[in-house]
């Protein structure tokens, strides 16, 4: 459907310009991309407002993806994959955050764990996320610094507003991890 849409999009946009093959498929991607995009956060923010939990749904989902770009991830390889399992990381890491008990020593630990496997796996070299060596360092300090600062911010905000970072934090952390090969 998505690819259908972007299409016709690509079609409508070019149709005037004299453009080449490799540009009209630069166009499709990003139309795809986009459309996706779109696609995907709609169905995250209506999932959480029928749940109740919008706002929360909204700040993990903030969180979770200004690490995603610093630091890659899997990916899978459909959209509609994509979206499943995106919406239920979303909606359940907030969840999870919501209803999670501890104290700032519960907190920190999360916040160690996703340390740990930022400084080990961050950023997550891939396919689509392909990084030189200069780059990777690069970005590896940045993904640092960004986990550091929410790390900051939760302990400052301990109740539900710091859980929901450190949990959002840990979700994209546990999403570097690589996929074991069949």
């Amino acid at each position: 459907m998505l690819e259908k849409i972007s299409m016709k999009m690509t079609d409508l946009c070019g149709k005037n310009m004299n453009l080449t093959e490799t540009e009209r498929l630069t166009m499709f991607f990003g139309f795809e991309n986009m459309n996706h995009q779109i696609f995907l956060y709609s169905v995250i923010g209506m999932s959480a407002f029928c749940l109740g939990i919008f706002g929360w749904t909204l700040l993990f989902t903030v969180v979770f993806s200004i690490l995603r770009l610093y630091a890659g991830g899997c990916h899978l390889k459909t959209s509609a994959g994509c979206t499943f399992v995106t919406t239920l990381l979303m909606i359940g890491g907030t969840e999870i955050a919501l209803k999670m008990e501890g104290s700032l020593l519960v907190m920190n630990i999360l916040f160690i764990v996703s340390f740990m496997l930022v400084l080990i796996l961050a950023p997550r070299r891939t396919e689509n996320y392909p990084v030189s060596e200069r780059e990777y360092m690069k970005l590896k300090k940045e993904y640092a610094g960004i986990v550091i600062g929410c790390w900051v911010l939760a302990i400052i905000s301990p109740d539900v507003f710091g859980k929901m970072i450190a949990m959002a934090v840990l979700t994209e952390a546990v999403t570097l991890i690589p996929k074991p090969h069949a």
